[in-house]
């Protein structure tokens, strides 16, 4: 028989950009992102789990017994050291019939959990690509294009635009500098955003309501001059946003339960 090998991998920002291998006996049985949490399936009996990096790096091997009917519940990461981790949880249930039906409750809820945190990931991206995009115009006009992305800041866009006029008469060192000033204005800006993302999808409620609020005043420039496609648009990326605080409302009193 077999049973689920659940692996939970804590959030961190170290290493959080590349996955960690999972080995069972010497063979690798998938791989984990950041945050990430994952269910397989192994025989029962006794096994060597630890996890690597694609360098060959590897946390200390853990010897696992499987008992039939009954979960496995892991916990890995990367500490703030550098080092891989690998650890028991305390979530493992007894082999009987009261045991297996609070353990199937447990990887429910464990698996509606990690559904809500990929949800928000998916919707509080917007604040990425709003950060990037306007980096990315910021780029296009540091470089002398016009290409202007729709989705990208008011705020920055108008700062281009000033910078375009006040370099029109320059040349030269004076010209460049005052172009590379502008750029690095925009660049802090649109960083707030990127920030706003990152904090964003660790459920930090308040940085996303504070995120909204900044994009929803800048989508007012659009809105004076008339620019109606860009209105939609911060409309459509502050309606995902909003869907992404009210699924971390969902997930907080998940958790608190």
């Amino acid at each position: 028989m077999s049973t689920n090998l659940y692996i939970k991998r804590k959030g961190n920002v170290s290493g959080s950009a590349v996955n960690l291998q999972i080995f069972v006996d010497k063979n690798q049985i998938g791989s984990i992102g950041n945050d990430q949490g994952k269910t397989f399936s192994i025989p029962s009996g006794i096994h060597q789990i630890c996890i690597k990096l694609w360098t060959g790096k590897a946390s200390p091997t853990l010897n696992i017994d499987v008992i039939d009917g009954t979960s496995i519940f892991l916990a890995c990461g990367i500490d703030k050291k550098g080092k891989l981790f690998l650890n028991k949880e305390e979530s493992q249930i007894s082999n009987n019939i009261t045991g297996q039906a609070v353990d199937a409750i447990l990887v429910s809820q464990i698996q509606n959990n990690l559904n809500l945190k990929i949800k928000i990931q998916q919707d509080i991206n917007w604040f990425f690509w709003i950060g990037i995009l306007s980096i990315i115009n910021s780029v296009i006009h540091f470089l002398g294009g016009s290409l202007t992305f729709t989705l990208s800041l008011g705020t920055t866009q108008i700062i281009d635009s000033g910078v375009a006029a006040y370099t029109k008469d320059l040349s030269g060192k004076d010209k460049t500098i005052a172009l590379l000033v502008g750029f690095i204005i925009n660049l802090v800006i649109a960083g707030i955003f990127i920030v706003a993302g990152y904090f964003g999808q660790k459920s930090y409620r308040w940085i996303i309501i504070a995120g909204m609020t900044l994009y929803a005043l800048d989508g007012i420039i659009f809105l004076v001059v008339g620019s109606w496609l860009e209105v939609g648009f911060h409309s459509l990326a502050l309606w995902y946003l909003w869907r992404g605080i009210r699924t971390v409302n969902e997930l907080n009193s998940l958790e608190a339960v």
